[in-house]
């Protein structure tokens, strides 16, 4: 069984002699005689050098053969050609989750920037409008000639707040979105607004006087009636009294009942200002919106197109070494086409030299 098995490790250990003994102390005598005499037997053959030297020839051929062997299947070479494949796999993939992330993303920016830019611009123009309702409708005649002038700075403010929260806004998307802010439009010019019709109320005024005449002759009747029944003597001074009071009464009607009208021509106009004023915004916010929507559309294709030729370089360097590496393999499958059959051969006359003669 021992002889089976050493043969099938090498064909020249089939007929080695076995020789027994027993060279441990503590089970028994020495026993090695035997082996001695056939070692010395076989050191003294002039046949040993040769198949010495027949031997290595045998090594170092089988190791020739072996090296050209793993040259030709690149065996040395896989584990960088599999490294660099997945590598190749990577960066295409990398490539293809960036284009779509940074398209996705600028999309959801852009509608989020519409949405929130135009509630911005209606949220001020509300907030405006009610301001400025709330002091028409405490207006004073003396401030009724200013109200004007202020309306028209309110508008302005509020076209410089909702055009400078645009801007800011914009820039803010852009850098988040790690590419060029867009270009500062110049500032919008404020929208035309007609004055206040205030003074083209004659008609008003007459019946106004009309009525506040009436009422304040009612009152001057009520007055000189007062005095002439409590005291007869003073009949005169009531009437005159009267008339004095009946005339103020009436211009403080009449001044009231066109306050009053002003108060509600000015909030009427407050309301046309401010809706031609939400109007502009909203136009202006969507136009922004628009024109940045365009800029930053092209400055992601152009970095699309960076990227794009960077990572075409990259899978490029990739596959001219892999190319390499194939190059090199056929080239290594070629020229041990060329050199096995001769070596192959020496090995099987080495190897028909050891098996004809004695064995060793």
């Amino acid at each position: 069984e021992d002889r089976t098995r050493l043969a099938a490790h090498a064909e020249r250990y089939r007929d080695m002699p076995w020789v027994g003994v027993a060279a441990a102390p503590d089970l028994g005598e020495p026993n090695v005689d035997e082996l001695v005499e056939m070692l010395r037997s076989r050191l003294h053959n002039a046949d040993v050098r040769r198949r010495n030297r027949l031997r290595a020839w045998e090594s170092r051929l089988q190791a020739v053969i072996s090296r050209h062997d793993n040259d030709a299947s690149g065996a040395d070479r896989q584990a960088r050609v599999t490294a660099l494949r997945q590598r190749r796999d990577a960066v295409l993939r990398e490539r293809r989750v960036a284009k779509s992330e940074r398209t996705i993303a600028l999309r959801s920016q852009i509608q989020q920037a519409r949405v929130q830019l135009g509630y911005f611009a209606r949220n001020r123009c509300a907030s405006v409008r009610t301001e400025l309702q709330e002091d028409a409708s405490s207006m004073t005649r003396r401030r009724v000639s200013d109200f004007e002038h202020y309306v028209r700075s309110r508008v302005d403010e509020v076209i410089g707040e909702v055009e400078a929260g645009t801007t800011k806004h914009l820039g803010d998307m852009a850098a988040e979105l790690r590419l060029a802010a867009p270009k500062t439009p110049p500032p919008p010019a404020a929208p035309v607004l007609a004055s206040p019709p205030l003074k083209s109320r004659r008609l008003e005024t007459r019946l106004m006087m009309v009525l506040g005449a009436g009422f304040g002759l009612g009152v001057a009747l009520g007055v000189s009636r007062l005095f002439a029944g409590l005291a007869p003597g003073l009949a005169i001074a009531g009437v005159a009294a009267g008339a004095l009071l009946g005339l103020l009464v009436t211009i403080w009607v009449v001044g009231m009942r066109g306050l009053l009208a002003d108060r509600m021509m000015l909030d009427r106009w407050v309301a046309v200002v401010i809706g031609l004023l939400q109007a502009t915004l909203e136009e202006r916010v969507a136009t922004r919106v628009v024109a940045a929507e365009a800029e930053l559309t092209a400055d992601a294709a152009r970095r699309e197109e960076a990227d794009a030729a960077e990572a075409a370089a990259a899978v490029d360097k990739i596959d001219a070494e892999l190319r390499e590496h194939a190059i090199a393999t056929a080239r290594a499958a070629a020229l041990r086409d060329r050199r096995l059959p001769p070596l192959q051969k020496a090995l099987d006359t080495v190897r028909a030299e050891l098996d004809g003669g004695p064995r060793t």
